[in-house]
């Protein structure tokens, strides 16, 4: 079997075989850590694959077993793995609609976010999340949005292309303005 990456980042026929004879190494990680070979055979390949490069274009890594250098670079993305899985903006909580709220009261969810009230919460949320980005240029807003549904700091430059300082001076202009109206409002 021949293993190959993107056109950008090809292995040299050397590479290509030498991972070929080494991947025994990809299958004897999977199984010693239980992982299942259709679930996690895409997410430890490309360490495996990086490993290879490295290893041949790296002589330092010379003097350390290949497997090594192979097991270290797949424990870091399926660690990476992990890492992204387990973040809140991918863990929502879930909330029966069925399930009491207040013991002693005995109402639903449902039954609750039904009220007169809650309707009212939201319709005052999207008022103030209006009037907050009113005037506000699309990429404030964009990172505002990115910050709502769970990304930090550093996933939003990375994703906007622009540096770290520049998102928080951005939420910081956000929170002043949030909180002048607020406090204009009397809320």
């Amino acid at each position: 079997m021949i293993i190959n990456i993107s056109p950008s980042k090809e292995l040299t026929k050397e590479q290509q075989i030498f991972a070929s004879d080494n991947h025994y190494i990809v299958d004897n990680f999977l199984k010693y850590r239980h992982l299942k070979y259709d679930d996690y055979y895409d997410i430890v390949i490309f360490g495996f694959l990086r490993a290879v490069k490295n290893y041949f274009n790296r002589s330092e890594l010379q003097m350390y077993n290949f497997s090594t250098i192979a097991q270290y670079a797949m424990k870091s993305d399926l660690y990476n793995h992990y890492r992204k899985q387990y973040r809140k903006k991918r863990k929502a909580n879930v909330v029966s609609l069925d399930n009491t709220v207040y013991d002693e009261d005995g109402l639903t969810f449902a039954e609750v976010t039904a009220a007169p009230g809650s309707v009212s919460d939201y319709s005052d949320a999207e008022i103030l999340w209006n009037e907050i980005t009113a005037d506000m240029p699309s990429d404030f807003i964009e990172i505002l949005r990115m910050r709502v549904e769970g990304y930090n700091d550093r996933e939003i430059a990375k994703k906007r292309g622009v540096k770290v300082k520049d998102v928080d001076s951005v939420m910081t202009q956000i929170q002043k303005t949030a909180g002048s109206m607020l406090a204009n409002t009397g809320g």
